[in-house]
């Protein structure tokens, strides 16, 4: 199997990390914090950028340990296990996707004059963010000389404007300082965290580097420079505008641009503002199916999204599906750019304190020698994560419905994880199995309806007077009909990982049926089952974690020729698939022969899914 291909060095990371952490607020956050705080919004920039610092230092600790491509996923798995690790893995993947559009959305802004038509304006923005996937599609080195060329147009854009700026730089404009309260400057800080945002999509391409030094150094330095070249920019901001003006302006540095190069030097500065920030966007395209294939490696989303192209080495799957989504975002999520900002922030925040708290987790966890020790390293992250939650309070305060919904996109994904975790966790899907047990009783009429209940016992055939294993009872909807199938002088011998349905399976059953409950239902045939005729098992094997162990015991416990039925469910709602291995006939009868089985498959279209029906025969001892 093909893997990713290290080949970047200290500076193509050092181009990406700067790319990546300017953010928008770089180019709106000044009248944003002015209108918000006057001339003290410049104490706002200076603390943000020593937080961002210093949260800088953290990752560098964490990358430097934990040089994997999942970035903030592996060290949430590594600090809080499977569960957190996938919240933060989901909540990352929400900030990069909502901070691509973000970016898209910012850049026409500046590029398109007031009343533009919408529509050109999407269709602009989708042809750069898709020229980004393709490139990223193609690999490290293709995506790493667009970021130099990003990177490039950034100092050329910033150095226009600092230049000139700097030279009719009016102290005048400072005065009076200090207009408003600490309050203000606390609220102005959270508008201005989003410039920093972006250390993740560095530590993305962790797999992929010549130097293991590289990334956390990038990360570093990266952060220094945009702390610099912002805190300059906002002062000749400034310098140029009476905070009163600045704070109106919605393009400020475009207001700049024809101060000081005229209308004409204004249009070109505005192109290189729009080339700036889809730059930006491009880190997270880079990065964002990093994130999906290490998250996809432990099937905490599809399995394909790990593939990696043989030629390109790039996680191309994931590529293919993250961009879809981008392109679907800004097409139906094209609208405020601060509604978006004020969506992203405290999402972006939920995910980074997680990674703040890993650091002392880890230290106490990992004794391991770091290579890039955070200052303070037990105590500092849980001040900065604090400073964090703080920011997004006193924000949430004023604006609790946007910091509901950006809660709720976070909350969503609980039943994703649950989605996922139930076809290879066991302990998740135990437990789901035990508390979903009445549900599932109430419905089984609408899961398994009669003639999909016809059509197994169809291709059983007769089974009067056999012994029957049925592999995963659950809440006995087939057992009955098994236990009156072998009639008084066969036996079922239902197995199940949930205890609890079980229960509610006994309870309704007559005729000679005996349960088994096995914790390890999902990875074998327990020990006590004996000996049978026939062996059927429905809705089983999404949930079968290995599945030639499994096929064993079940060869094990048959003689030759004796039937088998295994049914299960793919393509849900006539898209969605189980395990990716049931929607490949070839594959199954190849799994089932391997195991001693000649096996048929069978499929037919339900309402609001597909059944599989897999039958045969023991032709060879396993």
């Amino acid at each position: 199997m093909a893997e990713l291909r290290r080949g970047l060095g200290f500076l193509p990371l050092l181009a990406l990390a700067t790319t990546s952490i300017i953010g928008t607020g770089t180019f709106f956050g000044q009248s944003i914090a002015a209108g918000i705080a006057g001339t003290a919004s410049l104490v706002s920039w200076v603390l943000v950028a020593l937080l961002s610092l210093y949260i800088a230092f953290c990752f560098a600790e964490l990358s430097s340990l934990y040089p994997r491509a999942g970035g903030v996923y592996e060290y949430a798995k590594q600090a809080y296990g499977r569960q957190w690790s996938f919240f933060t893995g989901w909540t990352a993947w929400l900030v990069g996707t909502m901070t691509t559009t973000m970016l898209v959305v910012a850049a026409v802004e500046y590029l398109t004059p007031t009343g533009f038509p919408l529509l050109p304006k999407l269709l602009i923005s989708a042809m750069f963010v898709l020229l980004l996937y393709v490139i990223a599609y193609l690999g490290a080195e293709a995506s790493s000389m667009a970021v130099n060329f990003f990177v490039v147009v950034t100092f050329v854009v910033l150095g226009l404007m600092l230049v000139p700026g700097g030279l009719r730089f009016h102290a005048s404009n400072l005065h009076p300082f200090w207009t408003s309260g600490f309050r203000s400057i606390f609220l102005a800080m959270f508008f201005l965290i989003e410039t920093f945002f972006g250390w993740e999509s560095v530590t993305y391409l962790s797999e992929e580097t010549t130097d293991a030094r590289a990334v956390p150094r990038a990360i570093i330095w990266g952060t220094v420079l945009v702390a610099v070249l912002n805190i300059a920019l906002v002062l000749v901001l400034f310098g140029l505008f009476p905070s009163d003006l600045l704070a109106t302006m919605g393009t400020p540095l475009l207001e700049a641009g024809e101060l000081l190069l005229g209308h004409y030097g204004q249009a070109i500065l505005g192109l290189g503002v729009y080339l700036v920030l889809i730059g930006s966007a491009a880190g997270g395209i880079i990065g964002g199916p990093r994130l999906l294939m290490a998250m996809a490696r432990d099937h905490l989303v599809f399995p394909s999204f790990a593939r990696v192209h043989e030629k390109f080495r790039t996680p191309y799957l994931a590529v293919i599906f993250q961009c879809i989504v981008s392109l679907a975002v800004i097409f139906f999520g094209f609208g405020s750019y601060r509604v978006m900002l004020s969506l992203l922030v405290p999402m972006a925040a939920v995910m980074y304190v997680l990674v703040l708290i890993a650091v002392p987790v880890l230290r106490r966890k990992d004794a391991r020698r770091r290579e890039f020790p955070a200052p303070f390293g037990m105590i500092g992250p849980i001040v900065a994560a604090l400073v964090l939650l703080a920011l997004v309070g006193s924000w949430a305060w004023t604006s609790y419905r946007l910091f509901l919904m950006a809660l709720s996109l976070v909350l969503a994904g609980i039943p994703v994880y649950y989605l996922f975790a139930l076809t290879n966790d066991s302990s998740t899907i135990r437990t789901v199995s035990d508390r979903a047990a009445p549900l599932t009783l109430l419905f089984e009429r609408f899961t398994l309806p009669e003639n999909a209940r016809r059509t197994i016992l169809g291709l059983l055939g007769d089974v009067s007077g056999k012994k029957v294993l049925e592999y995963g009872c659950g809440v006995g909807t087939v057992t009955q009909l098994l236990a009156d199938a072998v009639g008084e002088h066969g036996a079922v011998y239902a197995t199940n990982a949930s205890a609890r349905e079980i229960a509610v399976a006994d309870r309704r059953m007559h005729g000679n049926v005996r349960f088994i409950h096995d914790d390890l239902h999902h990875s074998r045939v327990s020990s006590k089952v004996p000996n049978v005729d026939v062996v059927v098992s429905v809705g089983q094997l999404g949930y079968v974690q290995d599945l030639p162990a499994v096929l064993r015991g079940v060869n094990k416990r048959l003689d030759m020729h004796e039937r088998i039925l295994f049914m299960d469910f793919d393509k849900y709602f006539g898209v969605l698939p189980n395990v990716a291995w049931l929607g490949d006939d070839l594959h199954i009868k190849r799994t089932f022969e391997d195991a001693g089985f000649h096996v048929g498959v069978v499929r037919k279209k339900g309402l609001f899914w597909q059944y599989v029906y897999v039958y045969g025969v023991k032709y060879k001892e396993a």
